[in-house]
């Protein structure tokens, strides 16, 4: 790219983000920081605006943060303008995308990156899976590097089995124990690459025992009141409504309701064809005349414009779809707490309780368990076996009672 100067640079940004659809305040502000971050490069001796300077100047930053002469939220903000000046500066242009996950918390190097990059391409699966897999081997380098281990030749047993236990200090049994199989899986592929002197199999198949928890299903007058609490007549209401009753009716996970793509709707054959976020298979489910209902008006009367392939999208500009079912979670929480429900920190009755709901009703009404996961899209039938624990009625007809058992009381010598 040509030299520009810090006019040039600043203007050719804030066009670009006029297009995308920001607003002129916006636009504004983001000009008025682009100015100040150039100035404040040349002010330190740096003629070029270029990937080092700016980190230069975000390490700065960070001590000014550290010593409390600027915020937090003005510290993000900053961060943001300046990935912004890298992205137009290497690519001529702006894209919205979301940084991977991990990315953020557990930076690791470029040596590290290129490991995991090459042992990526080797996995055909899951977004969940590929997304579980970056953070449980991004959040083990970052251990690494924080231990002074820099090269996969130099870890040692010693090394996995402290990491190990510092893993289960933190992380959930569950949480604990896919990470485990995940860098199981990266060893592997280091040791078979000549990137580790060996694969630790043995240490990374650590034994560790789940608790199984049986979560609650939400009732169906509670979903009826939280669908009532949602105001249609707002945009912003039309979206909500359509993505809760879409979760309601369909039992879909909530990655996969954010993720649902125009495309995904069989308008003709009243059909949705959906390839689940967390398993990767595809599953087809009819879409109602309610459901139908509610994304066609959300989509004609509610929806931004916009490029996305994403049904559901952001308030705010860019326009674009959710980056993960997060965002569901935290609506669907503020129209619990709207139709006057309570709901406590680990009393799992969050978006995912609509798809516990749907599973148990099918249960009750008889549907076979075979079918149930079909329904619910689950590659095992052990994940459906849990919505009949939940089916407590039945449960206590299958209850034997004392009737012809000999009960005796321990002689005591």
């Amino acid at each position: 790219m040509e030299k520009l100067t810090v006019e040039m640079l600043a203007t050719q940004v804030c066009e670009l983000l006029q297009e995308m659809g920001h607003s002129e305040h916006t636009v504004n502000t983001e000009y008025d920081r682009i100015v100040s971050i150039c100035l404040d490069i040349n002010r330190f001796g740096s003629q070029a605006v270029d990937k080092e300077s700016l980190q230069k100047f975000v390490d700065r930053n960070e001590d000014r943060l550290f010593r409390g002469e600027i915020s937090a939220a003005f510290h993000r903000h900053i961060l943001l303008t300046v990935r912004r000046i890298l992205t137009f500066i290497e690519t001529g242009n702006l894209k919205w995308e979301v940084k991977k996950k991990g990315s953020r918390k557990y930076p690791v190097s470029d040596y590290c990156q290129k490991c995991l990059d090459g042992f990526i391409a080797t996995k055909d699966c899951s977004k969940s899976s590929v997304n579980g897999m970056i953070s449980a081997c991004k959040r083990h380098m970052y251990w690494l590097s924080e231990a002074g281990i820099h090269d996969f030749k130099d870890v040692t047993p010693v090394h996995i089995k402290d990491y190990i236990v510092s893993t289960m200090n933190i992380m959930t049994a569950l949480s604990a124990k896919s990470d485990l199989t995940y860098l199981r899986h990266f060893y592997q592929y280091l040791d078979g690459n000549d990137f580790s002197r060996q694969d630790f199999k043995m240490l990374l198949s650590t034994k560790i025992s789940v608790k199984r928890e049986i979560k609650p299903a939400i009732s169906g007058g509670e979903v009826t009141e939280v669908l009532g609490s949602i105001d249609r007549a707002t945009e912003v209401g039309k979206r909500n409504y359509a993505m809760i009753l879409l979760g309601a009716i369909t039992g879909l996970r909530g990655s996969d309701v954010v993720g649902l793509r125009l495309s995904d709707i069989d308008w003709k054959n009243g059909e949705l064809r959906v390839s689940q976020s967390k398993t990767g298979k595809p599953v087809i489910l009819p879409l109602t005349k309610d459901v139908g209902e509610a994304i066609k008006d959300y989509v004609l009367t509610g929806r931004p414009s916009s490029d996305s392939e994403n049904v559901f999208l952001r308030t705010n500009s860019p326009f674009q779809g959710f980056s993960s079912s997060s965002a569901l979670n935290s609506i669907y929480r503020q129209c619990f707490k709207e139709a006057g429900l309570l709901q406590a920190p680990g009393d799992h009755r969050s978006f995912h309780s609509l798809r516990r709901s749907l599973g148990l009703n099918m249960v009750v009404s008889g549907v076979p368990v075979t079918m149930v996961a079909q329904v619910l899209g689950h590659s095992n039938i052990t994940s459906t076996r849990q919505y009949i624990a939940l089916d407590s009625r039945h449960l206590k007809e299958c209850a034997l009672d004392f009737t012809g058992i000999e009960v005796r009381r321990k002689q005591i010598c």
